[in-house]
């Protein structure tokens, strides 16, 4: 398996943008601006070191130039832009608050805007490629859901973060409710993901990779595996919620992030083995 990389590059963009679109949902609602600062900062970390990571991929980091030169007519190309365009578009967000004591609305619109795009087009790198068990609804779903639970935990527990000393219990309800919408949006996504995975490899109707070739079984025990952890951290978000006029357990939460992030790893390793 010498996709890790690529697997660790694809999973913390991801979870970077959904922290970040979270975070500007949380905003719309007119909640404290100083409380965005974290989950900002939370983001743009996770994006770093998935760019970071995405170096052990090229091999050579001046091969990033290479990689950029057939923009118009290569999705891997278009990658580069947009990952870099919303890496730098936040980044120029939280340097603006550092100067200027203030964000600027419009950078983050354009950052909305361009994580949004980066999601689909590192997508169609996989869509249009060889392998026909990626050509379609489960590259999109996967990748999709991904962004939505995973991110969106991230930004839940950042914004609880700096929210707790305020005890603003109804305002964290609200950053709870609005996970669960994500959280909801994903599972759709997941279950449809694999009901599509498993009427193209019983049907056997592959161009490219066959199913034969697939390991149908250990594709199961990962989908199994990450379903239980789904299904842990899910839990604890419930139970955080239902507990949290009791206390803000800290702990609740970062057990729901970590089994989630993890839920979507092995999910990753789930989908790059069918590539394998």
């Amino acid at each position: 398996m010498h996709e890790w990389p690529l697997i660790a590059f694809t999973t913390l963009i991801q979870i970077s943008i959904g922290c970040f679109l979270l975070t500007m949902f949380y905003r719309i609602n007119g909640k404290q601006e100083q409380t965005i600062h974290l989950p900002l900062m939370v983001s743009w970390f996770i994006g770093g070191v998935g760019l970071f990571v995405s170096v052990f991929h090229l091999g050579n980091p001046w091969h990033i130039f290479n990689t950029i030169n057939n923009v118009f007519s290569s999705w891997m190309s278009r990658e580069v832009v947009f990952v870099g365009g919303y890496m730098g578009l936040l980044t120029l967000s939280i340097a603006c608050l550092i100067w200027r004591k203030t964000y600027i609305n419009v950078l983050l619109m354009l950052t909305t805007i361009v994580g949004i795009c980066t999601v689909f087009v590192m997508s169609n790198i996989y869509v249009n490629s060889l392998f026909l068990l990626w050509n379609g609804w489960i590259t999109y779903s996967s990748f999709v859901a991904t962004t939505l639970i995973a991110g969106g935990v991230i930004a839940c527990l950042a914004l609880v973060i700096s929210l707790r000393e305020q005890h603003n219990f109804l305002i964290i309800k609200q950053v709870i409710t609005q996970f669960f919408t994500f959280a909801a949006l994903a599972v759709v996504l997941n279950i449809i993901s694999y009901l599509y995975l498993q009427g193209h490899i019983a049907s056997n109707a592959t161009i490219g990779i066959s199913a034969k070739y697939v390991d149908s079984a250990l594709v199961l025990q990962l989908t199994l595996i990450k379903a239980i952890l789904l299904v842990i951290g899910l839990s604890c978000m419930i139970f955080f919620r239902v507990k949290l006029e009791q206390g803000i357990s800290l702990f609740v939460i970062s057990i729901a992030s970590i089994s989630i992030v993890a839920a979507e790893i092995v999910g990753r390793c789930s989908f790059f083995f069918l590539g394998a």
